[in-house]
């Protein structure tokens, strides 16, 4: 039986055949539609176990799902699903499901797992209609990662094989793509010359089906330009066409951008209204992410407002969403908007009593009780209450001192873990060695080991801090299809004589943004990297970190992740503040290019510290 009538046996189609075909007929309807007719003919259609018709019909409904943002219910049903499929296509659209809603959702490592698996499946089948959607899958993880020179090097690839396919849809969809990661890698030039592609052949085709994809990012660009007359112009037209069919991720981000373009020139209200649709959207579909850089852009308007109330729950919100990565630095803003907004109420209370007489009134009684209370027993039980509390108060300053250095240390220990797991998962992905494998894994175990037993210690020895080294830079070379080189030195005979004692990973960040933004930028190879350790006067240990990459000025990210890189500065920064209080010295960072005859040749970074040895 097939949807509850009788089955024609004279048609040649089997039943479940027919229903598979109509399932995939629903492609072309919106997202919501599609799932409802899909649901309806799997109610009533019967297939037979292991039925590959069935399996593809299953498969499809995660596509359909995917696309109306169900990403929490694609990646429950989906991982369920998929163990027991053996049909290779249904395989292959379960998987790309699965991959791109843990990628909407910023669980990276299981869209990058699941990248993976999916690649393999299209490079078995021989199908390079797959092997282009599961390229593009890879590509676009890469560019949310911030690895744009891996992305634009993937859709290259792609616009090639679209051009062998000879489907125009597809070439319309590389080159938007294209110039999206040239947008982030701020070559402006190239991003309007691929969109204006895009936009034209488009046209040429009479294909509406990626001109949301394509306006949302001209908008993005001309945003980046700060031609906010353009960008609006595109956006209400990213709008419109995301709007119908629904594309409940481009109508969100496209919210955001256009609520951000009005503010800039001054349509507050009209600002508001954008990002509130936003917010729905982002909320309906679970779009953290979208959800953050709402929750930014709302803040930073009630502020200029003077909604110093409005701003502080914002902030609020924003400590739970962004976990660790932004909490210490939310957390200082929001006592400092207490304290402004305190500030505020005090004046105004003193400006209300000045126009009357109470503040006269309050006067003469503080001067009596200040007359009444000037006695000697006071005086002493004054001071001796005042050494106590005074005694008290700097044991607790040295314990918060103590909580804030742990805090700020369980900061970065989750993300070089996180680093150094991914240099080896992609070495797993490429290398068919155990040997190599299993050593790749130990060292990786002896840096997971060091960084847990560091994580609670205020200082360590100076040769633990370089073998810690030693080991993530080995783990961050598998990264490179050419092995960058580095050194570690240790200049002055003192370090042999004695045992210098600096805090825990305080170098990682500026090895990591070395290898990060100087040497993975670097267009050919010979990648070097130097990390130096001397003494001044014998009073202060200092540390440098040498690359000779593209240079701080040419490294610049887009604005999510000019915030991650700022955040370990300012992380350093902090923990630099802790040690100058401790250790009564001075404690210093600086972050410069390296000129050579008027050109950039890399970075220098540089830590001073107080020379603290074991004795201490």
């Amino acid at each position: 039986m097939l949807f509850g009538q009788p089955v024609d046996s004279t048609r040649n189609e089997s039943p479940e055949k027919s229903a598979y075909e109509l399932v995939l007929s629903f492609q072309q309807l919106s997202p919501q539609a599609s799932i409802a007719k899909t649901d309806s003919v799997l109610a009533h259609a019967v297939f037979t176990k292991n039925s590959i018709w069935g399996q593809k019909s299953l498969a499809l409904r995660l596509s359909y799902l995917r696309r109306g943002g169900a990403y929490e219910e694609v990646i429950k049903e989906g991982n369920q699903l998929f163990p027991s499929l053996t049909d290779e296509e249904a395989k292959f659209t379960a998987a790309r499901a699965i991959s791109i809603s843990y990628r909407k959702i910023d669980q990276y490592e299981s869209a990058m797992s699941w990248a993976v698996k999916l690649e393999k499946l299209a490079e078995a089948e021989n199908n390079l209609v797959h092997l282009h959607r599961a390229l593009q899958n890879m590509a676009n993880l890469h560019s949310v990662l911030g690895e744009y020179t891996s992305s634009i090097k993937l859709e290259r690839k792609l616009l090639g094989i679209a051009d062998s396919l000879k489907n125009g849809e597809l070439q319309v969809l590389d080159r938007c793509n294209l110039a999206s990661s040239y947008i982030d890698l701020r070559q402006y030039d190239s991003a309007h010359y691929y969109f204006n592609e895009a936009l034209g052949q488009s046209e040429q085709l009479q294909s509406e089906k990626y001109l949301a994809l394509i306006h949302y990012n001209m908008g993005s660009l001309y945003r980046r330009q700060e031609e906010y007359p353009k960008a609006i112009a595109s956006l209400t037209k990213c709008i419109e066409e995301a709007s119908n069919p629904l594309q409940p991720d481009i109508l969100s981000r496209a919210y955001y951008l256009m609520a951000d373009c009005q503010n800039l020139v001054g349509s507050y209200s009209k600002a508001m209204l954008f990002l509130q649709k936003g917010y729905e959207f982002a909320n309906e579909y679970h779009l953290l992410q979208d959800n953050i850089y709402l929750m930014e852009l709302d803040y930073q308007m009630k502020q200029q407002k003077g909604d110093y109330n409005e701003a502080i729950a914002i902030l609020e919100k924003l400590r739970v969403l962004e976990d660790s990565l932004l909490n210490t630095e939310r957390i200082r803003s929001i006592k400092e908007m207490e304290a402004k907004y305190e500030n505020e109420k005090k004046e105004r209370e003193i400006d209300r009593l000045t126009s009357t007489s109470e503040i006269q009134l309050l006067t003469i009684k503080q001067q009596r009780i200040l007359i009444v209370s000037v006695t000697a027993i006071f005086i002493l039980a004054f001071v001796l209450v005042y050494l106590f509390i005074r005694q008290r108060s700097l044991k607790k300053d040295m314990q918060l001192v103590n909580t804030e250095n742990q805090l700020l240390r369980s900061q970065m220990n989750p993300h070089f873990i996180f680093n150094a797991l991914s240099a080896i998962q992609r070495f797993i992905y490429q290398q068919k060695d155990p040997v190599e494998i299993a050593d790749y894994l130990g060292q990786f175990s002896r840096l997971t080991r060091m960084i847990l037993e560091n994580s609670s210690e205020e200082l360590i020895r100076l040769d633990e801090e370089v073998e810690f080294i030693h080991h993530y830079l080995q783990l961050q070379q598998l990264r490179f299809d050419e092995p960058f080189a580095y050194k570690v030195e240790q200049e002055d005979d003192s370090f042999n004589d004695q045992t210098f004692l600096l805090p825990p990973m305080i170098v990682q960040p500026f090895i990591e943004n070395a290898i990060e933004h100087g040497l993975l930028k670097k267009s050919e190879g010979n990648g070097e990297l130097l990390v130096r350790f001397s003494l001044i006067d014998a009073k202060q240990l200092k540390i440098e970190v040498q690359d000779n990459g593209v240079g701080k000025s040419k490294s610049d990210f887009d604005k999510k992740n000019s915030k991650h890189r700022s955040m370990a500065i300012k992380i350093t920064q902090e923990r630099l503040g802790i040690v100058e209080k401790r250790y009564k010295g001075s404690a210093k960072l600086s972050v410069a290019d390296r000129e050579e005859n008027g050109e950039v040749k890399g970075t220098l970074v540089t830590i001073v510290l107080p020379a603290i040895t074991q004795s201490i």
